[in-house]
């Protein structure tokens, strides 16, 4: 690889980390909606259940994982983006 090659793929792969590292930041993941998102009483209490039910899952998981040589942590639902970006 000539020099000039070294320098543009360096150059790509600064750049790719940054928008990795950007995009990282600004993830929404499932569970964290605005609290003020929805107004309705019954869209609330769904919410609030989808939440309660996240919760008892990640607990399950944290006990499970404890036992574990490799810890699982995939798909935790705090590690799952609410949207997906292309």
């Amino acid at each position: 690889m000539q020099a000039k090659d070294k320098c543009c793929f360096r150059v790509k792969v600064k750049v790719a980390s940054v928008a990795s590292f950007f995009f990282i930041l600004n993830q929404v993941f499932l569970g964290d909606v605005a609290e003020e998102l929805f107004v309705e009483a019954e869209v609330k209490d769904i919410e609030k259940a989808f939440k309660q039910e996240l919760n008892k899952l990640s607990t399950k998981f944290a006990e499970r994982n404890k036992s574990l040589k490799y810890p699982y942590t995939y798909l935790l639902p705090e590690k799952i983006p609410i949207d997906i970006n292309i």
